[in-house]
């Protein structure tokens, strides 16, 4: 990792370079993610940004030289942490950003949550590149159709 990277937990003030970020990810071909309100997901009035402040969700963010580099989002229920998203600065890639965001990620799972026993993550079939990258970190591929939605760690509230 690039020595001069720093995390940090985001504050409202980052919204505005998260979503650049978040708009520079998708190409003019990619429609932008609908999120389940109906808003699209680059609107600083709709889901995920209304859920700031929300004690279950750690959200993070890299920066260099004061540029927003990257952030991240996850969410603790019961004894499961899911991550919602991961977005890197196409400009960034490649630096180990990402794996970087995935170790703080379950370190904070296991520090504030001993007690966590899973941890998920969803990513669109049409994102090879985020598939290798997750697969390559452990992940498998998980049929959510066989989730039981009665169990007790929080992996069937998703």
């Amino acid at each position: 990792m690039h020595s001069r990277i720093h995390f940090r937990e985001v504050v409202p003030s980052d919204f505005r370079e998260m979503i650049k970020i978040l708009q520079s990810c998708y190409s003019s071909a990619d429609k932008m993610p609908i999120s389940m309100d109906g808003t699209a997901i680059d609107n600083p009035e709709g889901p995920p940004w209304i859920w700031y402040g929300d004690a279950a969700l750690f959200w993070q963010l890299a920066e260099m030289d004061g540029q927003v580099l990257g952030f991240s989002l996850s969410r603790h229920v019961k004894r499961h942490v899911h991550l919602h998203a991961i977005f890197i600065d196409p400009k960034f890639q490649n630096l180990r950003i990402g794996q970087q965001f995935m170790i703080r990620h379950w370190e904070q799972g296991i520090l504030e949550y001993p007690e966590v026993d899973s941890f998920s993550l969803g990513v669109y079939q049409k994102n090879i590149g985020g598939i290798r990258f997750y697969k390559k970190l452990g992940y498998q591929e998980l049929d959510q159709s066989s989730i039981d939605p009665n169990q007790d760690n929080g992996l069937g509230d998703w």
